[in-house]
C-alpha cells in the first residue's frame, strides 16, 4: 500500500531522523491535500516522500517549514515540509501514478475490477488534469513519460525478458528523478538521480511481479518471471538494489534520513536476494541513538524479524508490525499511517 520503500526505523534511527522522515511523509500528505483534495491525501506513500526527501536534500537553499497537522485535523500541529516544489513535484507525480494504474487495471482487467477501474478513473480525471497541468508548467517532460507507459502493454504481449519487461517503468522513473535534479538547482546530480530512478523502477516492477505471480498464473496474464529463472530473478534485484543504494553517495542536508531509508529499505527486501548479498555495501556512520525513557513491557512486546522496522510489534487485538497502523500511539488514531504518528513499538 505504501510502496516499495521502506520508513526509518523508529526504534533503531535517531530520533530526529525519524522526525525528519515524518515531516515530509506528512508534508506530502499535505501537498496532495492542498493542490487537489482532502481525500487525494490518502495517496501518500514512501516512494513519493523519498523523492520529495531526496528532491529537497540536493537544494542548495532549506526547504520552508510550515506547522500544520497531517492526518488528524485536532493534533497538535508539527513542523512540515509541504510547501515548496519538493512536494507539489511528489505529489503531482503520486496523482499521475494513481491514473497510471487505473489505466492499466482497466486494460487488465475483466469484469467488477475492469468497471471499478474506469469509474475511479473518470473520477480522478480533475486530479489527473490539474496534476499534468503543473508539470507541464514546471517543464516535466510529461507527454514523454505518459509515451512510455503507454508503451507497457505492447511490450509484455512480445512475452519479454526481466529486463525488457521492466524497462518502461525503469525509464519513466528515470526521467521523474532526473527532473527532480533539476527542480533543486542541482543539474549536476541529474545523472546519478536518473540512474537510481531506473533502479528504482525496475525493483519496483520486479516486486510488483514477484508478488502477482500466482494470481497471475491463476488468470492467464503475463508475468516476466514465469519464464525467468530464479537465480537471474535474484540476480537482476540484488544488482538492481545494489546500485540504489549508491544515493548514499550524494551530498544533502538530509543524507542521515536518506541513508536511513535506504538501511530499512534493504532490510525490508533482503528475502528476495541471496544471503549475505549486501555485505559488500559500505554505510556512513550512523548518529547515535538518544535513548528513550524505558517502557514496562507487555507479552505483546516480544520481537521477532519485520519488513519495515528492526522490531515488530503484535498488537493484542490486530497482529501487524509497528510500521502498519495497528500500533499507533494514544492520541493517533485516524492516521494514515505510523510514519506520520507515535508508534507504540518500543
Amino acid at each position: 500500500m505504501f510502496g516499495f520503500l521502506a520508513s526509518p526505523c523508529r526504534t533503531c534511527a535517531p530520533d530526529d531522523t525519524h522526525s525528519t522522515y515524518r515531516s515530509f511523509f506528512c508534508g506530502l500528505s499535505g501537498a496532495l491535500r492542498d493542490d487537489y483534495t482532502p481525500a487525494a491525501r490518502f495517496l501518500v506513500n514512501r516512494d513519493s516522500t523519498f523523492l520529495s526527501l531526496l528532491t529537497a536534500s540536493i537544494n542548495p537553499a532549506a526547504p520552508s517549514v510550515s506547522n500544520r497537522t497531517c492526518c488528524n485535523p485536532i493534533s497538535i500541529p508539527r513542523p512540515l515540509f509541504s510547501n515548496d516544489l519538493h512536494a507539489r513535484f511528489a505529489a503531482a507525480v503520486t496523482v499521475c501514478g494513481l491514473s497510471a494504474k487505473l489505466d492499466d487495471d482497466r486494460s487488465d482487467e475483466t469484469g467488477l475490477r475492469k468497471n471499478t477501474a474506469r469509474l475511479l478513473g473518470r473520477a480522478v480525471r480533475p486530479m489527473t488534469d490539474r496534476a499534468i497541468s503543473f508539470l507541464n508548467s514546471i517543464r516535466f517532460p510529461t507527454a514523454e513519460v505518459i509515451e512510455m507507459m503507454d508503451e507497457q502493454s505492447a511490450i509484455e504481449d512480445a512475452q519479454p525478458d526481466l529486463l525488457s519487461a521492466a524497462s518502461p517503468t525503469s525509464q519513466a522513473y528515470g526521467t521523474i528523478f532526473g527532473h527532480a535534479a533539476l527542480l533543486a538547482d542541482a543539474p549536476d546530480q541529474k545523472n546519478k538521480l536518473q540512474s537510481l530512478g531506473q533502479n528504482l523502477g525496475r525493483l519496483i516492477y520486479w516486486q510488483d511481479a514477484h508478488q502477482d505471480r500466482s494470481e497471475d498464473a491463476k488468470r492467464g496474464r503475463f508475468n516476466p518471471l514465469e519464464k525467468a529463472d530464479p537465480e537471474e530473478f535474484q540476480h537482476h534485484f540484488t544488482s538492481a538494489l545494489t546500485n540504489f543504494h549508491q544515493v548514499v553517495n550524494l551530498t544533502g542536508s538530509f543524507q542521515e534520513t536518506v541513508h536511513q531509508v535506504l538501511s530499512s529499505t534493504l532490510a525490508k527486501h533482503q528475502t528476495l536476494v541471496p544471503a549475505g548479498a549486501f555485505s559488500q555495501l559500505e554505510n556512513p556512520p550512523a548518529k547515535k541513538p538518544r535513548k528513550r525513557k524505558k517502557r514496562k513491557d507487555q507479552w505483546w512486546h516480544n520481537c521477532c524479524n519485520c519488513s519495515d522496522c528492526c522490531l515488530p510489534c503484535p498488537s493484542p487485538k490486530k497482529g501487524g508490525c509497528c510500521d502498519s497502523a495497528f500500533d499507533c500511539g494514544p492520541g493517533d488514531t485516524g492516521c494514515i499511517d505510523c510514519d506520520c504518528c507515535s508508534c507504540s513499538c518500543t
